[in-house]
């Protein structure tokens, strides 16, 4: 994919500089021009400049650099929503073979959260959705808290042996140096 030949960054020299930063660790730095574009008072900053450039403000090139500004934001804006109401609609339920939307949905639209769903006597589910399906998600989640109580158990008991270890390494540092001590 061809490089863009200008790069306009929204904000002033502090973003400029972060971009530019940026543009080095990847090398294309020189490849590509870039400036900033500072809101507030429309100032067009440009790289290793300090004093920034003022259009004015009936300017045809302001305009349409203000328009690719404006067209960035509200490209980011409205990616940023689709992905957390992408996000919003996911859940734990989705990584359940056999578990369906149309379940998943029933549950949620019933049942209001997750949290509940997870707290639910088995018998409560069958009438909800049939034993098979209530099963899969009963074990799901027995199996997922018995995983995180086992981890956890887990890092708690290396802990300890951790510092068992270096417990018993201290004391056989301190030994030996000792025993060098007496040595020379």
């Amino acid at each position: 994919m061809p490089l863009p030949n200008l790069i306009i960054i929204d904000g002033g020299k502090g973003q400029l500089s972060s971009s530019i930063l940026a543009l080095k660790k990847l090398n294309i730095d020189k490849k590509i021009a870039i400036l900033g574009i500072a809101k507030r008072l429309e100032e067009i900053y440009y790289p290793n400049d300090p004093i920034p450039l003022y259009l004015d403000k009936k300017s045809e090139t302001l305009k349409l650099i203000q328009q690719m500004r404006n067209e960035a934001h509200r490209f980011a804006i409205n990616f940023h929503r689709n992905k957390r109401s992408n996000q919003a609609l996911s859940s734990s339920l989705d990584s359940i073979p056999g578990i369906g939307e149309k379940t998943k949905i029933t549950l949620l639209k019933k049942f209001k959260s997750l949290k509940n769903i997870k707290e639910l006597p088995i018998e409560s589910l069958i009438l909800e959705i049939g034993e098979s399906r209530a099963k899969k998600i009963n074990v799901f989640f027995k199996f997922k808290q018995l995983v995180f109580y086992t981890f956890t158990r887990l890092c708690v008991l290396e802990f300890y042996l951790f510092c068992l270890f270096c417990f018993i390494l201290k004391l056989y540092l301190a030994k030996n140096i000792r025993v060098l001590n007496l040595l020379f």
